[in-house]
């Protein structure tokens, strides 16, 4: 926070307000041995001095005290939260506690510093029959907590008065400070799960309250340390209010069965947890449920050359009965490439509003259809729809929009095929991820396969997925031991091949290529078809001389590709080029460009297949295209078979118009 060149003001209020998780219901209690204690005082930083505090304390005496204090012991100075006790008050359950001046500190949190103009809470409590300390700061300018902790204390501790102060540039100014009776826990994790069949079990919140009828809900509780209070749960619907359960809070950590979710609790409900001390309630924290639920499903857009439009079916269904209205409105994108940065990238395209009204009275179960048009421009390109749904249904139930927006292709294309690039991993871990492999490739049914780290071991596998596809057969052994192109006999047919040396480090490793002819289609065309494996970073070529001859292979293969290719033949180049770098920007500055991200959708990493394995995320393999051909879709492709991936590597599968 820097200097201000006007008068600001920094309000500190700490206060002993009856909050579990932030929400307040205090009441006045004369509990014997409890103290709760609450400071208020405005704190203002002189003109052109920096409007920061050095500490705020809130404590009984020398014997416990709740301190955010600005520790500059380090290079980097930086924001604590500690509690300050009389030797051996506190037990810190394993956590470490400095010893200095002759008090204990246990550091909680690293935090923020206080904001000027900013109010905050500072609340200190102390339960003496079973020993539990609690302590919290809370931004009650902006709704956040700062800190919020409950520790395991010396029962039968006498506290003296409290005190609060604030340290700053002008000295030591002290906080008035009150007290309140009956016990505030502080410091309390609680949590409310729902199981559903075989499921996990699932933590609601409130931002996912939603529960179904024949949903289980339990209560997980863990405090600090025992209390003499009692936990009560309240569950209240349609002003009707009923006690769950009542636990004592000499236990620390407890959980329970609460109900289980019928037909007739449709709609809103209150989950109440309260704390009661000497019989009154002290503290209470809600949790907000829902029973029921609705989804609105937009389907993939299906595109009409006819109407030069697009056709998107919404289907709507709801557990509970539903009236009300729904507003489906698209806007529209272009996918289009830009040569400032070398990427893809979406623009907003001006036409005619598309919109789709609808009143809804469904019933419970009942899938209700409908269908909205989107005009699309009059050109040929590839254009993404987005969706902005408005609703007022009733009852309350939540209603999930879902949509599969993937992008639509103007180009009337005659021929359609997909393509995927795949790192095969060698002979790791092999034959055990036959299967997986195997089970991957008749899932995806490439219409073209290059592979890299392909060897001999392989081909059973493949021509088991793949029966109605071939492959280079040559005596060269890149083609056996490196790589190689797979291509649907029914679609295609070979022309001719070659391996073109572009600079890689691996002594069988080339550019391989095939060129194909198109069956079935007129006029006649052929499609050139090339992959390669660049060399990666732990080889001792890119360790001696740098990433920096990745580079040169890019070039090489731009060079090679310019050689080979015929008068407006579309081009395929597809790999694992190691990197997604300086080599990648070369391969676009000379006129490929990068399928994934052409439907608009981002980049996704490709290695690793199994996120288990490592904590590196990198996007290594890739297909580039150029010439009369157009990207439909694609993507990185996860997939596990019995918790085995295929490789190492994911496959990147794509859908190309030509």
């Amino acid at each position: 926070m820097g200097a201000r060149s006007r008068l600001v003001a920094l309000t500190l209020v700490v206060a002993a307000a009856a909050f579990v998780f932030g929400l307040a219901e205090a009441a006045q209690t004369g509990g014997t041995g409890v103290r709760n204690v609450t400071a208020i005082a405005g704190w203002t930083a002189p003109a052109g001095r920096l409007d920061v505090p050095e500490s705020i304390s809130l404590g009984f005496g020398e014997r416990a005290a709740l301190v955010w204090w600005r520790d500059a012991s380090s290079w980097f100075p930086v924001w604590r939260v500690s509690v300050v006790t009389e030797p051996g008050l506190i037990r810190a359950d394993g956590r470490g506690v400095e010893r200095k001046d002759g008090h204990d500190w246990l550091h909680l949190a690293s935090t923020v510093e206080p904001s000027a103009g900013h109010t905050y809470e500072l609340t200190l409590t102390y339960e003496s029959v079973q020993g539990a300390l609690g302590l919290r700061v809370v931004d009650r300018s902006s709704g956040s907590v700062v800190a919020d902790f409950g520790l395991a204390a010396l029962p039968a501790v006498a506290m003296p008065g409290a005190t609060g102060t604030v340290q700053g540039p002008r000295g030591t100014e002290q906080l008035t400070v009150a007290e309140q009776g009956g016990y505030v826990p502080l410091g309390v994790q609680w949590a409310v799960l729902r199981l559903r069949g075989d499921e996990p079990a699932f933590q609601l919140s409130d931002r996912h309250p939603f529960v179904e009828p024949g949903d289980r809900l339990w209560l997980k509780i863990e405090t600090a340390g025992p209390t003499s209070g009692t936990w009560r749960v309240r569950l209240e619907r349609a002003g009707v209010s009923e006690v769950l359960a009542e636990v004592p809070g000499s236990k620390t950590r407890f959980e329970l069965p609460l109900f289980t979710v019928t037909e007739e609790r449709a709609g809103p409900m209150d989950l109440r947890l309260e704390y009661l001390d000497a019989g009154q309630v002290t503290a209470t924290r809600r949790l907000r449920l829902v029973a029921g639920s609705a989804q609105l499903h937009l389907a993939q857009p299906v595109f009409n050359p006819d109407l030069h439009a697009a056709t998107i079916a919404a289907r709507l269904e709801s557990t509970v009965p539903l009236s009300g209205s729904f507003l489906v409105s698209a806007r529209l994108t272009e996918v289009v490439w830009s040569e400032r940065v070398l990427r893809y990238e979406e623009v907003p395209v001006e036409s005619p509003p598309a919109n789709l009204r609808q009143e809804v009275a469904a019933n419970p179960g009942e899938l209700v259809e409908y269908v909205v048009t989107v005009p699309l421009p009059a050109r040929r390109g590839t254009f993404k729809i987005h969706y902005d749904v408005e609703h007022d249904f009733a009852p309350q139930v939540p209603v999930e929009i879902t949509h599969d927006s993937r992008a639509v292709n103007t180009g009337y294309a005659d021929f359609e095929f997909t393509a995927v690039t795949y790192n095969l991993w060698g002979t790791n871990q092999w034959p055990q991820r036959s299967a997986a492999l195997e089970a991957v490739l008749k899932e995806m049914q490439p219409d073209i396969l290059a592979v890299q780290e392909f060897k001999f071991q392989h081909r059973e596998t493949i021509a088991s997925a793949l029966p109605d596809h071939d492959l280079v057969i040559d005596l060269f052994s890149g083609w056996v031991f490196e790589g190689n192109i797979y291509w649907s006999r029914e679609r295609f047919e070979l022309v001719e091949y070659g391996a073109e040396d572009v600079g890689i480090c691996e002594t069988a490793r080339r550019m391989f290529w095939v060129r194909l002819r198109v069956k079935d289609v007129e006029p006649e065309r052929t499609l050139l078809v090339a992959t390669a494996h660049y060399t990666w970073d732990g080889h001792d070529c890119i360790r001696t001389h740098g990433a920096g001859l990745r580079v040169h292979m890019a070039r090489r293969t731009l060079e090679a590709l310019a050689a080979i290719r015929l008068p407006g033949e579309p081009v395929l180049f597809m790999g694992d080029l190691n990197e997604s770098g300086a080599a990648i920007d070369t391969l676009r500055a000379g006129g490929l460009r990068d399928s994934v991200g052409a439907d608009g959708e981002p980049l996704q990493p490709t290695y690793p297949a199994d996120p288990r394995t490592t904590s590196y995320r990198g996007i290594l393999d890739w297909q580039f295209y150029s010439g009369p051909i157009w990207v439909v879709e694609g993507g990185p492709v996860d997939f596990f078979l019995d918790g085995v991936a295929p490789s190492d590597h994911k496959p990147v599968l794509v859908r190309y118009q030509m």
